[in-house]
């Protein structure tokens, strides 16, 4: 039933984010302590300890968009057409110094980075300030409500979390009546079966 509510909050629209937008992308999994010591003999030396990787779009005093991306090596082709589908090419696009974002000028009006490894998390660039925590902030908020209320999410469906987690956020300015309303809406004509659910 939750699964079936969560459906009913995701966000569909083709209104791509404009202005200032952040992007980044968060690892969301268990922690390696919790793991069997089979699970981490098999992943010893692996940097993100098999977790499934999340990629976030904000736009400064708006939406938020997040979803769940594939396992490959071949990130770059994977978000790439994922940004230019989900933000407008008029707009500014701050994100870390990530390899996977040296292409983001070649397809929107402008793009910094601040890099994190240098400890460099806000920079000031005649407007407004270069920086990614607002997303970040996001990704807290999703990772403490997985880890201390959802405690085990399998990554099977860790999208329709993060839909859930999404519509919370967009609409964090409207009272429970209004929020209620949208969601019980946003039910009409979809259906989740329970062979589709617990199908892999």
């Amino acid at each position: 039933m939750l699964h079936r509510l969560r459906l009913a909050m995701q966000t569909e629209t083709f209104v791509k984010l404009h202005g200032t937008v952040e992007v980044d992308e968060t690892y969301i999994g268990g922690k390696m302590r919790n793991k069997s010591k089979k699970a981490r003999a098999a992943l010893q030396g692996a940097s993100t300890d098999n977790k499934t990787p999340v990629l976030g779009m904000i736009e400064r005093g708006g939406r938020v968009s997040a979803l769940a991306l594939p396992h490959t090596k071949a990130r770059l082709a994977t978000v790439m057409p994922i940004l230019r589908r989900s933000i407008h090419e008029d707009a500014t696009v701050y994100t870390d110094a990530a390899q996977l974002y040296r292409h983001v000028n070649e397809y929107f009006m402008a793009h910094s980075s601040v890099n994190h490894s240098t400890d460099e998390y806000v920079r000031y660039s005649g407007g407004s300030p270069v920086h990614t925590n607002t997303i970040e902030c996001f990704w807290a908020v999703l990772k403490r409500t997985l880890a201390g209320t959802y405690i085990s999410t399998r990554p099977w469906h860790l999208d329709r979390y993060l839909d859930e987690q999404v519509y919370r956020f967009n609409e964090r300015k409207n009272t429970d009546g209004p929020r209620f309303a949208k969601a019980l809406k946003g039910a009409d004509g979809r259906r989740l079966t329970y062979r589709h659910l617990t199908t892999r």
